[in-house]
């Protein structure tokens, strides 16, 4: 089922629908799509670009976007976490989720 809440509005999530009726729960960053699909590009075409080639061609610091993406994964994380928490029935379901889906060990 999607997950729909303020907390998801605020913090900038979505649910995209997919073959079978599964949904992904997925977080907006604008523009990063973008990003990736375009290194994907150049990495078939044999040019490798690492953020930090990119943040510096377009005078960022490498620190503001490597910055927001792991911002963007803890939040994602936290959501994920809180919702495996709500629909799980005991602790050890959750850790073995969490394991499943998110590669972490929790208590």
């Amino acid at each position: 089922a999607p997950l729909i809440s303020d907390q998801t509005l605020a913090y900038n999530f979505t649910n995209e629908g997919g073959v079978g009726g599964t949904i992904r729960f997925l977080k907006n960053i604008a523009g990063l799509w973008l990003v990736q699909e375009c290194r994907r590009v150049w990495e078939r075409e044999g040019k490798t670009f690492s953020y930090d080639d990119l943040a510096r061609g377009h005078g960022v610091p490498t620190t503001q976007v490597t910055n927001y993406l792991s911002f963007a994964r803890r939040t994602f994380r936290t959501a994920v976490l809180e919702r495996l928490r709500a629909v799980t029935a005991t602790p050890e379901e959750f850790a073995a989720e969490a394991r499943e889906i998110l590669g972490v060990e929790v208590e």
